[in-house]
């Protein structure tokens, strides 16, 4: 893509395109295979020919965001297939040589995967609906809509809220009804059609109840049906380009409309443009952006979108939103602000509560140690990471440092189980150490004669507990049981 030279960006930074940008994303098709664009829904912006003939059909997917049409090859006007299409440069590229030849109108299916179409004037099949499946090029009869023989003309469009197929005949012979047709019993409920009574090309599900957009035919005129799908008003009238079809479609492509992301971090949203080979222009909040690559990573909070050019006038794209979320809050504290331990103290330190934590000691994770709180054991430096409910996460700028104390500790050991009121058994042991308190126990950890931690256990809150010593060498060991109301530290033998 190329970006706009240097006058042009400086004129659409100032919003100077009054006679010639529109924020309307429409395009219709005509006879001669002409786009047609919109200012508003009243006046022409621009037009673009295609070198394609006979244009019956414009829809976008929702699988890939992409337009398509039914096109005549150029060749002959009865042979008429399905294209992907450049709304800015007018190219086509084939996408499935259709065995039927004059179809009338068509729409795409609201997953993308498969195609309707409806025959028209000229078709021996006059009024027959089929499907296509995309993935395969498998056409299959469906139904016969109603027709007026030689007289009748359609449009066709797809709506998911009923999963039906609406066709909007249009008769010379005076017959102008509307055809919901079930997809999934292929059930034809028919009325007459008011507020028309000549050929119709194409149809447009406005995305609210039974409303549409048609088209009439190869005339001037675009209409508006009401809530019931039956009564037609003339909203558009412009014969600068008849219009057998008309759709609204996407310029962007992100993850969707609103985007979250967490600030100061690396995270990022893309956004990219959906159609290549014209000159464009990033904005952010209003802003002219200094990126030139169809590809914007966006950090920072804000309302962004494109300018695009059509030919020598300028199209608005859709804005895609980047919301900055709240990022969590993380500080390290200790009741007595205590930095020196000795062998077998522990120091309780408090951090962030709610959402998903993990503590640290020298930055690497501790097993376990998942709660607001964590009792230190040891020297080192510990810290605690939340991730809150939107998905960012941040610890706290200052590790809380414990250092080892090297003078003035003392070594308690009590040993009498029933003034404790905790139990250790089988003692001596060789594997399972069984552990019962009157208490909810905490923690517990196992330190080696000397004082250095060889096993730890966090987040045991129950009054009974089971530790596997059966790693351990032979010898005498310490166990701390860390309860809600203090600690004890017993002896055992191994």
């Amino acid at each position: 893509m190329k970006k706009l030279v240097t006058l042009l960006l400086i004129m659409a930074s100032s919003f100077s395109y009054s006679q010639d940008t529109t924020a309307l994303r429409w395009v219709s098709v005509n006879e001669n295979g002409i786009l047609n664009f919109f200012k508003n829904d009243t006046t022409d912006l621009t037009s673009i020919t295609s070198g394609y003939g006979t244009g019956q059909g414009i829809f976008m997917s929702n699988k890939d965001s992409l337009l398509y049409g039914i096109f005549s090859n150029g060749l002959s006007s009865g042979d008429r297939n399905l294209y992907s299409i450049n709304p800015f440069t007018g190219t086509f590229t084939l996408v499935r040589d259709l065995a039927t030849n004059y179809i009338s109108s068509a729409d795409i299916s609201e997953d993308g995967n498969t195609l309707y179409y409806i025959e028209g004037n000229g078709a021996a099949g006059l009024g027959r609906v089929s499907s296509v499946d995309l993935a395969t090029g498998t056409e299959t009869f469906l139904t016969n809509a109603l027709s007026d023989p030689g007289s009748s003309s359609y449009g066709i469009e797809f709506n998911p809220t009923d999963t039906s197929l609406y066709v909007f005949e249009g008769s010379w012979a005076g017959n102008d009804r509307v055809q919901a047709i079930n997809l999934n019993t292929l059930v034809n409920t028919n009325s007459p059609m008011v507020g028309w009574s000549t050929q119709l090309h194409g149809a447009k599900w406005t995305g609210t109840g039974n409303k549409f957009i048609v088209c009439a035919g190869y005339g001037c005129d675009m209409l508006m049906t009401d809530a019931t799908a039956n009564n037609l008003v003339s909203f558009y009238s412009n014969c600068s380009n008849h219009s057998a079809d008309v759709e609204e479609f996407k310029t962007l492509r992100a993850k969707s409309k609103v985007i979250h992301i967490c600030p100061n971090t690396t995270d990022s949203a893309m956004i990219s443009l959906i159609y290549g080979g014209t000159n464009f222009s990033w904005y952010k909040d209003g802003v002219l952006l200094s990126e030139t690559n169809d590809t914007l990573m966006a950090f920072d909070a804000g309302v962004y979108r494109a300018l695009i050019q059509i030919d020598t006038t300028y199209m608005w794209s859709e804005t895609i939103q980047i919301i900055h979320d709240a990022v969590p809050v993380v500080t390290i504290t200790q009741a007595t602000n205590d930095v020196l331990i000795c062998p077998l103290e522990t120091i309780l330190l408090h951090g962030a509560s709610g959402g998903t934590l993990q503590w640290y000691k020298n930055g690497t994770p501790i097993i376990g140690a998942t709660a607001s709180t964590y009792n230190a054991t040891t020297a080192g430096a510990y810290n605690q990471m939340k991730t809150n409910t939107s998905g960012c996460k941040d610890s706290s700028s200052v590790s809380y440092v414990i250092n080892d104390q090297l003078t003035g500790c003392v070594t308690s050991i009590n040993n009498d189980q029933t003034e404790s009121n905790i139990t250790l058994y089988p003692n001596p042991v060789t594997d399972a150490l069984t552990i019962e308190s009157s208490e909810t126990i905490n923690s517990i950890i196992v330190y080696d004669i000397v004082g250095r931690e060889v096993s730890h256990y966090e987040e045991v809150k129950r009054s009974n507990a089971k530790i596997d010593m059966s790693g351990l060498m032979n010898g005498s060991y310490l166990v701390k049981i860390i309860t809600e109301n203090g600690q004890v530290i017993k002896k055992i033998q191994k």
